[in-house]
């Protein structure tokens, strides 16, 4: 992914990637495009899969705290 900004631009192999699991970033030009684009995506799952939002869900909440334990750790530290 390119940025300059706030335009993106994908090169073929991320569109690819990410049309794999359903998104469609072939016509995502700005942060806000690639806001709403995810957001569609998400909307949809929740109504097709629920089960894979709650387990994307979970994988984030979990990424999250590793992130702050790791910050915490860093601070004490200095």
């Amino acid at each position: 992914m390119l940025t300059s900004g706030r335009s993106l631009r994908f090169n073929p192999a991320e569109i690819d990637r990410h049309a794999a699991i359903g998104l469609d970033f072939s016509q995502v030009r700005s942060v806000d495009q690639f806001a709403r684009a995810v957001e569609l995506w998400a909307l949809v799952m929740t109504e097709v899969r629920p089960d894979v939002v709650a387990k994307l869900e979970r994988m984030l909440r979990k990424r999250v705290a590793e992130d702050q334990t790791a910050a915490t750790d860093f601070m004490r530290k200095l």
